[in-house]
């Protein structure tokens, strides 16, 4: 069993040298670990238990060392008693030298590739003519190869049958094939595969490395451990690339090949001393790194002497530790505006809900939705053709639900196992919303168990409730899974699918209560269970009842093979632009040298002197003076007198020219980047009282040229700090109480929960903003720094909300604020809209 920190095993201490039989030492017995030195012992246990470790089989984060080994070892304990044993080997060779990306599609391809395979000893469900089951085993397997016509097109494929046992009955065998053969959904689960891969397969730290068998399960199955000589050779150039990375030095064997496994140097863990300290400021930050990138394991010996010298050398300013007391710096952070137009419970899950249907716009079919849009046609309860919008948004998550072949659905409704969640730590974003509150979490459901052939049955024992009609909804005219493949949404008629899987929701504890609630409305006793009767009543639901049922539908998209698909192929996209801006910066570099090479041949034309109307140019010599034209620089007036100079002057332009090219292809591969960058929303950062600011422009969301709104939410919003930041400000004695500052530096406008939002719509506010920031602080700095990178843009889709909205730019005396509103076009379009009004 491994443990992970940052990715990285967390591998044992070497045990003490010059150790004597009779000397005293202090033990870890989870470990192996032993200690000469009581101190070294506290340091290594201090280590062992902050919350930072990884589980290397479920991937769950933010535990102690030995909760993370307590965790593997109950999970391979459940892995060796559920996980067929049959197939552990079959899959394993299958695993073996795969260099496929992302965990998670190739468990998607390992389940459907073996979800029809059986293989002999295998215990598993056959299902008889009278639609009972029985539990048989695989005693023989035979396979038919697919045969192919003269025409070369292929008239079968593959088939296999079986001769199986029956349990129950010994001795009583007969033949069946794959199609009546299933297995337990206890036995043959994604999270099962995904847990056995991680226990028996190893990975290499770069990109495209293959999955390897370990040795133990390669000589248990038998499978063949000589890697590829092309994947070899991938290996070899991969480690060498690293160890330059690192600063290594190359010792490879006679060979030429690294040797796998070996101890990294410990030339780089030299501190600098006396006389040798670097003076520079660059050179002591360079002299402080004490343990090589990406060792996980701290060393011991030297530990006190090394924090001393980092602690000295990197010193960083606490924001709580300043007061601001400067002339030139604003003491008051300006108010934000609280108007929600939401209530502050529900504001979060209106976040949720719109940045995953713009996020995901692409894979949906929909336009780009501004928030003020989104809040808009959610309050239109008329009827479904009032708002297109509306109806677009069910209906695009309503197909998301459907495989691309139009025969099943991608997720189960409801889940099979609503407490079977397994996802890694580099994917947790993935279905988490970072602004979400507990009260809004996503629907934790294996992701994929209908489309898989799983049986869409769930564990939950109920009797039918008598205060709606929903489950005479559920059947109507064919029932809504029939409805909903076939995709009938024309005239509102999408509003019953949607109430059935509302009721086959009821049950899951997350959505009980609020569908216990709605179901009434939505199939009451006293109507039909009509098409009518669900138009009737889903329409005329209050706006905020529907945000919470487009919130269920998001969340069982959220989880379902559709996102993962697209997060996928965001990933790919993303490497490829990613090389592509590598490559470019290649490619600039010496294409900058040599330019920088030709402007000093260039000078030497241009002789220091002062210049008015006319420029003197000396040539070899023999000095030149030529008049400045208006729409002429001196260097194409030499150029036409100059063969010399010509030709270096053409030689400059196309440099500049290819230069030109390479920013804008590693602009556009960065603007690229960011658009697909999908996994989850980012902070810009949080200031001193740990209150959080957004802009969710700011994930390279890009307005169509088709779309009513030039913006999407035109607004930074602030957010109130977590409760565990909330604790540690109210525990923080530095000074003045943090109660009383917050109220002075926010003037009176304080937030303490996460569920408080405020924002600011006026570029002046946020010029405000940035001055009242601290420039030496930890977390002011950095959002100082991005407000500052990011203003141009946040005032742009500020003035286009503004425009779009017709809301008037002014500042707090009411004037029009010049200097908010740059391009004068846009001023002039605001006056113009206010003359309009005025008449």
């Amino acid at each position: 069993m491994v443990v992970y920190l940052k990715r990285k095993p967390v591998l044992p201490l070497p045990p003490p040298e010059n150790l004597n039989d009779d000397d005293e030492v202090w033990i870890i017995p989870e470990t192996g670990e032993y200690f000469k030195s009581y101190d070294d012992y506290l340091q290594r246990m201090d280590f062992y238990t902050k919350p930072q470790f990884i589980c290397g089989i479920t991937g769950h984060c933010e535990l102690t060392y030995f909760d993370a080994l307590k965790s593997e070892a109950r999970q391979l304990n459940e892995l060796h008693k559920y996980f067929p044993e049959p197939l552990k080997g079959p899959l394993l060779r299958r695993v073996q030298w795969c260099t496929t990306g992302r965990i998670t599609a190739l468990v998607d391809d390992l389940y459907d590739t073996f979800l029809q395979d059986f293989f002999p000893g295998e215990i598993v469900l056959m299902s008889l003519e009278s639609d009972a089951r029985v539990e048989v085993i695989i005693r023989e397997k035979a396979t038919l190869n697919s045969f192919t016509s003269s025409n070369n097109n292929t008239t079968a494929s593959s088939i296999s049958r079986y001769r199986v046992e029956h349990i129950t009955v010994p001795g009583k065998e007969e033949t069946a094939e794959g199609s009546q053969l299933h297995r337990d959904s206890r036995n043959y689960t994604k999270s099962l595969i995904r847990w056995f891969i991680k226990t028996a397969t190893t990975r290499a730290a770069y990109s495209g490395a293959p999955y390897v068998v370990r040795p133990e399960y390669a000589e248990k199955y038998n499978i063949n451990t000589e890697m590829p000589e092309r994947l070899a050779r991938e290996e070899q150039e991969a480690m060498k690339r690293l160890r330059r990375r690192n600063h290594i030095p190359d010792d490879d064997d006679a060979s030429g090949g690294p040797k796998r496994g070996r101890k990294k140097t410990e030339a780089k863990d030299e501190i600098p001393s006396g006389d040798n300290e670097p003076k520079t400021k660059k050179a002591r930050l360079k002299g402080s790194k004490i343990t090589l990138k990406g060792d996980a394991t701290p060393k011991v010996n030297g530990s006190a002497e090394r924090e001393h010298y980092s602690k000295r050398q990197l010193r960083v300013l606490e924001d709580l530790e300043t007061w601001p007391v400067t002339a030139k710096v604003v003491n008051v952070r300006p108010k934000p505006n609280l108007d929600l137009e939401i209530s502050k419970d529900l504001f979060p899950r209106s976040l949720e809900i719109w940045d995953y249907l713009n996020t995901f716009r692409i894979p949906l079919n929909l336009s780009p939705i501004c928030y003020d849009d989104f809040l808009e046609c959610l309050k239109v309860s008329v009827g479904p053709s009032v708002c297109e919008l509306f109806d677009e948004i069910f209906c695009a998550l309503l197909t998301a639900m459907i495989l691309p072949n139009k025969k099943d659905l991608s997720v189960s409704i409801p889940p099979v196992n609503f407490a079977d969640v397994d996802m890694d730590a580099s994917e947790q974003g993935t279905a988490d919303s970072r602004y979400s509150t507990p009260e809004a979490s996503s629907v934790a459901s294996d992701s994929s168990a209908t489309s898989n052939g799983e049986s869409p049955t769930s564990d939950y024992s109920y009797t039918e409730s008598v205060t709606h009609k929903g489950s005479a909804m559920k059947k109507y005219r064919g029932g809504w899974r029939s409805r909903l493949l076939k995709e009938q949404y024309r005239g509102g008629a999408w509003a019953i699918i949607v109430i059935s899987i509302i009721v086959e929701m009821e049950h899951v504890p997350e959505y009980s209560e609020f569908c216990e609630k709605i179901l009434p409305k939505l199939a009451p006793l006293s109507m039909p269970e009509t098409l009518d009767t669900a138009r009737t009543t889903f329409f005329g639901l209050e706006w905020e009842e529907k945000l919470l049922i487009l919130g269920i539908l998001v969340d069982i998209v959220r989880v379902s093979s559709f996102t993962r698909t697209y997060l996928e192929y965001c990933l790919e996209e993303s490497t490829k632009y990613r090389k592509e801006r590598i490559e470019s910066l290649r490619v600039l570099k010496p294409l900058q040298d040599e330019l920088a090479a030709l402007e000093k041949e260039k000078q030497s034309f241009f002789p220091d002197e002062e210049q008015n109307n006319e420029d003197n140019i000396s040539d070899g010599g023999v000095k030149v003076r030529l008049r400045s034209h208006a729409n002429e620089s001196p260097e194409e007036a030499l150029a036409k007198s100059n063969v010399e100079f010509s030709n270096l002057w053409g030689k400059y332009k196309e440099l500049k020219d290819k230069i030109d090219e390479c920013n804008q292809i590693m602009e556009s591969a960065e603007n690229r980047v960011r658009c697909l960058d999908a996994q989850r929303s980012r902070i810009l950062g949080r200031d001193r009282f740990f209150n959080t600011y957004w802009w969710f422009e700011g994930r390279g969301f890009e307005p169509e040229e088709n779309s009513h709104a030039e913006y999407f939410m035109g607004r930074l919003w602030v957010q109130g700090p977590s409760e565990s930041s909330a604790e540690y400000l109210l525990k923080n004695n530095s000074g003045i109480p943090v109660t009383k500052r917050k109220a002075i530096e926010e003037d009176g406008v304080s937030f303490w929960t996460p569920l408080e939002w405020g924002y600011y719509d006026k570029v002046s506010q946020i010029k405000e903003l940035i001055q009242w920031l601290n420039p030496w602080g930890k977390r002011e700095s950095k959002l100082r720094r991005e407000l500052t990178n990011y203003l141009p843009e946040i005032e742009k889709s500020i003035l286009e909300r503004s425009i779009y909205l017709d809301i008037e730019m002014e500042d707090e005396d009411g004037d029009t604020d010049e200097d908010d509103v740059e391009p004068a076009t846009k001023s002039e379009e605001l006056e113009m809209k206010k003359e309009k009004d005025e008449e």
